[in-house]
């Protein structure tokens, strides 16, 4: 639902009307506090341009002013009438048998059976809105919702005898009154809708809504990690990034971007820093726009392009080194550039407005990206060639674009929720039914699998970097928070702290990345055994908590002769249980082998033959020992 211009309420029935559509293009919507699907009782060809809008108990009717007339229609929007001629009317209201209406700072009033005003109130100035109430009409009907909210823990509604609990869209109603939320933990959309300050799911096999147990104000761009199953979005009141996970626990603050609050993020895989588009008030013009860089791990701050035209939209493609992303304004454009800020170009400036969101499908390597002004859904080489329109919605304002497969999503701010369509045909598949309760949606991210893209240097040992790690075309550059120089090693950022590389005798593990708080393990050298199974510490002196050189001690000749020892042990130990097993084969086949011949005589001789000691045989024919004789039968 979209520009809603007026709402009125009938408690007594649970029933809501208002007006929606463009200006000039309104219609009288009828919808129930038990979500229905919202009816257009009064179409736009028959309601004009209405303004006010009132439901009178006494007559079960809707008001309303349209071109002077003061008009009026059942509840169902049947037997549509117009009343008195209120010329020059701004509001008008229905009490007891009169009509009322504002004419700027006068109050008319006349009785239904009149054809013209009849009481003039002088009393009133700059008048917005008007409402009615009389005790006898309008009995107290709160009940039990009017004190602690009735028990429930979300919506509470009046009903005859009592009170309802219900929850908020896609959340389950408990036995003991509280909502909860069966988080999807595969194959989502996650949105932010803004003006609701909420974090949904939308599931992508059924299209399902469901409520994320987070609250936000006014969240404006969101991003799922998959690798660390983080939720990150951004806030535009509080101007902060937040992260949580999507169960909303253990919600904290992640960076304050200050003047500007971030529109839309994204993730850098090979690093996990995030990327984000920053945008300031009017006050501090172009020069207070910006794409910046959180550090993951410490929070530091990198800004990359600055004094930028509205940007929206950001986008990554780690593996190549590409930063995508549009701004709208004098010269709207989609641009890209290194993913350090540097080699920035424009590939896309012709024929687009409000370019509003990107996506890269890395299968494909084709950039798509929705635009609000021509509603038009489009692609490109990741250069901008060989340019295509996919396809136009009419009347949309799009603003958000995701891929996953085959498919495309996106969403609009004129209609609520998601449409799929295919990324080939460009035609609608059937995916999300229709959630007039959504509001706008200002950001997306689809998370249906592990693989991600990466940059294979900044994703090992952050590219040796000390801080920022970033990727580029040509392999990786190093970088530093705002205002702190690089150290001439191009990897060491000024003030940085590094314990020493190389080590006596041992050599560190590859992951190690020696800045201060860091614990690395090691390795000894051919010839050295490790003294300790302790990983090393780097102090905030720089230097490692142990002596490195008693960390791997020199094999002496007598532990190599030990080792030795043990190794022909081992050999022996082994050729004796083979020998074993040998003889034991040995046994079985003999005695299979008398067994036949044994049978062999009971055929010829007509008797049983005793069975020789098959000890005696493995001794050379010699006797065994009465009590040690064990014998086989058959």
């Amino acid at each position: 639902m979209f520009n809603i211009s007026f709402i009125t309420i009938s408690t007594r029935f649970s029933v809501l009307f208002w007006i929606s559509g463009t200006s000039v293009s309104r219609s009288l919507f009828r919808g129930t506090w038990t979500r229905e699907t919202p009816q257009i009782i009064v179409s736009a060809g028959s309601l004009g341009n209405p303004v006010s809008l009132q439901y009178d108990i006494t007559s079960n009717r809707i008001y309303w002013l349209d071109r002077s007339h003061v008009k009026s229609a059942m509840t169902n929007g049947s037997d549509t009438k117009s009343h008195i001629v209120a010329v020059g009317a701004s509001i008008a209201f229905v009490y007891k048998g009169f009509y009322g209406w504002i004419k700027r700072d006068q109050i008319h009033f006349t009785r239904q059976t009149s054809t013209k005003g009849e009481n003039v109130v002088n009393t009133v100035q700059s008048t917005l809105s008007v409402a009615v109430f009389d005790a006898s009409l309008q009995q107290d009907r709160r009940g039990t919702c009017q004190i602690l909210n009735g028990g429930c823990e979300e919506i509470c509604i009046p009903v005859a005898y009592g009170r309802r609990c219900e929850c908020d869209i896609g959340l389950q109603l408990q036995d003991d009154f509280t909502c909860d939320s069966n988080v999807l933990m595969m194959g989502f959309i996650v949105v932010a809708d803004i003006f609701h300050g909420r974090i949904l799911q939308i599931s992508l096999q059924t299209g399902s809504l469901l409520k994320l147990p987070i609250t936000g104000h006014e969240p404006s761009g969101i991003v799922f990690d998959r690798s660390t199953k983080t939720l990150f979005y951004s806030e535009i009141a509080s101007k902060t990034i937040m992260s949580t996970s999507l169960h909303g626990k253990g919600t904290t603050l992640f960076y304050r971007t200050g003047l500007a609050y971030a529109i839309k993020l994204a993730i850098d895989y090979s690093t996990g820093n995030l990327y984000y588009t920053g945008v300031a008030s009017e006050t501090y013009g172009n020069s207070g726009n910006y794409i910046g860089s959180v550090h993951r791990n410490t929070s530091l701050h990198k800004t990359l392009l600055s004094t930028l035209q509205n940007p929206t939209a950001i986008c990554l493609y780690p593996s190549k080194g590409f930063l995508f992303w549009s701004e709208w304004g004098n010269v709207s454009a989609i641009r890209r550039a290194y993913m350090d800020g540097t080699s920035s170009t424009y590939i896309v400036t012709k024929d687009i407005t409000l370019p509003n969101g990107l996506a890269i499908d890395f299968t494909s390597n084709i950039l798509y990206w929705v635009d609000g002004r021509t509603n038009r859904v489009e692609f490109s080489n990741l250069d901008g060639g060989n340019r295509q329109v996919l396809t136009t919605i009419t009347d949309a304002y799009l603003y958000n674009i995701g891929i996953h497969g085959q498919y495309i999503y996106y969403s609009e701010w004129r209609r609520p929720g998601i449409t799929k369509i295919d990324k080939t045909t460009g035609s609608v598949v059937p995916f999300m039914s229709y959630h007039p309760e959504l509001s706008r949606l200002n950001d997306m991210d689809i998370y249906a699998d592990e693989t991600v893209d990466v940059n294979p240097i900044c994703s090992t040992n952050n590219g040796r970097c000390s801080t920022f790690c970033f990727p580029t075309p040509s392999g990786r550059t190093c970088g530093c928070q705002d205002n702190v120089r690089l150290q001439s090693d191009q990897r060491t950022c000024q003030g940085v702290i590094l314990c020493p590389f190389s080590l006596e005798n041992a050599v560190l593990s590859s992951d190690c990345l020696r800045r201060s708080g860091d614990s690395c393990s090691f390795s000894c050298a051919k010839g050295y055994a490790p003294s300790t199974t302790d990983e090393l510490l780097c102090t905030t002196e720089g230097l490692w908590n142990k002596d490195t050189t008693k960390l791997c001690s020199k094999i002496t000749p007598k532990q190599n002769n030990e080792a030795n020892a043990e190794s022909k042990t081992s050999l022996y130990v082994g050729g004796a249980v083979g020998s074993l097993l040998v003889v034991i084969i040995v046994v079985i086949a003999i005695i299979f082998l008398l067994k036949r011949r044994n049978r062999g005589r009971e055929t010829e001789g007509g008797y049983e033959q005793p069975l020789p000691n098959v000890f005696s045989l493995l001794n050379g024919g010699g006797s065994k020992p009465e009590d040690d004789y064990c014998e086989i039968g058959y």
